[in-house]
């Protein structure tokens, strides 16, 4: 895991096979697994990477790993550059302040920081950041506490021109100065936040970001200015492959591998090409994945507790801006039935999710689903009847007073037969309450930046990952401000549930905090914008003489430096 800044996937590596089809798309009240020697889901804590100590890696030789798509925006805190492999990419090549272990608790990454600390509470919680003196931008330029002042005034949401993912946390600083040299930061927040070594992670450069124009377009071919160990080497568009190369100006301790090399590619065209051995690492997490990968000569299947959670999403752009609507079809989705195929025929089942902050055993988490969570197809037929929607028998569309019938859009990346199975089986389940679904395939370089960025679908199926502080999770429930979302692409939010999250981020006392996260939580079941499904698979299959790489879960990847072969 690179980072913490979060990130979003399509669903090209988890959930369901066709298998489902044949449950009747409903619960049995019996589990088949239930001698089929499957074991629990990893723990919290629990990584799989073939951990090994750097000096025993070799130094030398190329990891070529698969990415969904061509990337078109490098800048991760600008609203199209969330998407997970162009944050992961930029994120090798910039200033890493922290780094997490594996149950995901923040320490100063040494090349970029000599310390970080609350230096004051009162009146106000001040955080003091010394900087590492060898540490320079790619042209040459100190970092220093101006880059740290740019980036706050960037993404404190206070200028809207800038198209930014989150102003979390950095809404709550009221001033960054000067402390004792150019190389000491001091943070001054007008409110707490008890998240703090969440912000600055990336640091961007402030010649980089300093208007709008260089914020939402001087990133789309590549960072402009770097500072990791890792920088942009060959990009070519036509084959869909970027080149990864070590800096050989990176002060700090450098890469093992000469080259990371990431190739965009179907999620479906992956088990092939690391069964050709063009690739050396992927996902694991379907049963034909998993069946296909298992035994796959010279490899392993490495596994982890990944902050990981596949979500449906709702937009109020059509037909569900109506609550009551989004209700109905929570109930309709057999939530179970769905996390079981997904875990039919690999090593563990995938947790059901009842919490939008939180996974599953992770400190803080608690199931607030209520009654909103439960499968439950006469209770969502009997909300539609209420909100007016005529039930006109099997296998025919509702109607509204107005003759509208009860059509819903589900658009999908498209390269994925996992996501186009998942979509048949959704589309069976809402049938059976008068909804009509129509599924729309649309290019997977498309996805996020034409359809779910812009709220384009009624609903759709995606990964969000690497949220391992809650408050990284804010952005995809706040009420959008001034046209900017943030990454409520449904654009579905409340001034009372954001004064909850807000007052939840602003808390330093942990416990606190992680009741108010669940005040929200119970909050958005009933809101109904975003929906969890389950807490994602983490399996990889990986090249078994490549070490330091896998599943990682919580456990931070430190931009890849010590990842390489052993003998």
């Amino acid at each position: 895991m690179p980072s913490q800044q979060r990130r979003l996937t399509a669903l090209s590596a988890a959930v369901v096979g066709l298998a489902l089809a044949a449950t009747g798309c409903g619960s049995s009240g019996k589990d088949s697994r239930a001698h089929s020697g499957h074991s629990a889901a990893p723990a919290v804590g629990s990584s799989g990477v073939a951990l090994t100590a750097r000096a025993k890696v070799v130094q030398g030789g190329t990891e070529t790993l698969a990415i969904d798509q061509w990337i078109d925006q490098y800048n991760p805190y600008q609203v199209d550059g969330a998407q997970g492999d162009g944050a992961w990419l930029a994120e090798l090549t910039l200033p890493d302040p922290f780094r997490t272990d594996a149950q995901g608790t923040p320490h100063a990454n040494p090349d970029l920081l000599v310390s970080a600390s609350v230096t004051a509470t009162s009146p106000h919680q001040q955080v003091t950041y010394t900087l590492n003196p060898k540490a320079k931008w790619s042209d040459g330029t100190p970092i220093g506490w101006k880059d740290f002042r740019q980036q706050w005034q960037d993404l404190d949401g206070s200028e809207p021109a800038y198209l930014i993912t989150t102003s979390t946390g950095y809404s709550q600083i009221t001033d960054v100065r000067r402390g004792a040299n150019d190389q000491q930061v001091v943070v001054t927040f007008g409110r707490p936040f008890g998240s703090w070594q969440q912000l600055f992670d990336p640091l961007i450069p402030a010649a980089a970001a300093d208007t709008p124009e260089k914020f939402n377009k001087g990133w789309q071919a590549k960072p402009p200015i770097t500072a990791g160990p890792w920088k942009f080497g060959p990009m070519n568009k036509t084959t869909q492959t970027v080149t990864m190369v070590p800096d050989p100006a990176y002060w700090g301790t450098r890469p093992k591998l000469d080259r990371l090399v990431a190739r965009a590619m179907s999620g479906d065209a992956m088990t092939d090409a690391f069964l050709n051995h063009e690739i050396d690492v992927t996902g694991a997490g379907t049963p034909d994945e998993y069946k296909s990968l298992s035994k796959a000569p010279g490899a392993d299947i490495r596994t982890g507790s990944r902050w990981d959670q596949t979500i449906m999403s709702f937009s109020n752009q059509g037909l569900l801006a109506d609550q009551k609507l989004r209700q109905a079809l929570q109930h309709a989705v057999d939530r179970e039935a769905l996390a079981k195929i997904a875990g039919s025929g690999l090593p563990f089942t995938p947790p059901l999710l009842n919490n939008h902050f939180y996974m599953p055993a992770q400190a803080g988490y608690h199931d607030n689903s209520g009654s909103y969570g439960a499968f439950d197809q006469a209770l969502a037929g009997r909300l539609l009847d209420q909100d007016g929607w005529k039930d006109n028998g099997a296998g025919t569309p509702r109607t509204d007073a107005k003759g509208r019938k009860l059509t819903l859009r589900y658009v999908i990346s498209g390269g994925s037969s996992t996501a186009s199975q998942e979509a048949q089986i959704v589309k069976s389940m809402l049938s059976r309450i008068g909804v009509n679904v129509d599924i729309q395939s649309v290019p997977a370089n498309d996805f996020f930046e034409k359809y779910v960025n812009v709220g384009k679908y009624d609903l759709t199926v995606f990964r969000e990952v690497d949220q391992v502080f809650a408050s990284q999770s804010i952005p995809d429930y706040q009420k959008p401000v001034k046209g900017n979302v943030y990454e409520n692409y449904g654009e579905i939010g409340t001034d009372r549930l954001d004064a909850t999250m807000q007052q939840a981020a602003e808390q330093t006392d942990p416990a606190r905090a992680q009741a108010l996260y669940n005040q929200a939580d119970q909050e958005l079941w009933a809101l109904a914008n975003y929906f969890p499904l389950f807490q994602t698979p983490s399996l990889h299959a990986v090249t078994r003489k490549l070490v330091n790489e896998g599943s990682w879960g919580m456990l931070d990847a430190d931009q890849y430096v010590n990842t390489g072969y052993v003998r």
